[in-house]
């Protein structure tokens, strides 16, 4: 199996919409194998999409430390969420396959 870095450096894809996110700045947060980037079109101040670095058709086709990963960045960005913003009281999390 390769490893994480190897996937990543060999999956990026200029005419992805993600990848070219990672370019346009519009990183916000990155943990491991996972990126938080800016919605181009927010509901609300925070609305972020986390997606794999690793190009992947869905949640069901990440793998299990992508998902991990995901998970810590959730937690991470609504405790920074939470903390610059006492008025916050909850968080919507989708997911879109």
């Amino acid at each position: 199996m390769a490893s994480e870095d190897t996937i990543l450096q060999n999956d990026f894809d200029p005419g992805c919409a993600f990848c070219r996110a990672f370019e346009e700045s519009r990183v916000v947060e990155s943990l491991g194998s996972v990126v938080a980037i800016k919605d181009k079109y927010p509901v609300s101040e925070g609305h972020f999409l986390i997606v794999p670095k690793r190009h992947t058709l869905d949640y069901f086709t990440m793998t299990e430390w992508e998902r991990r990963d995901t998970e810590k960045l959730l937690i991470k960005l609504r405790n920074q969420i939470a903390s610059k913003d006492k008025a916050v009281t909850g968080f919507n999390i989708g997911v879109n396959c």
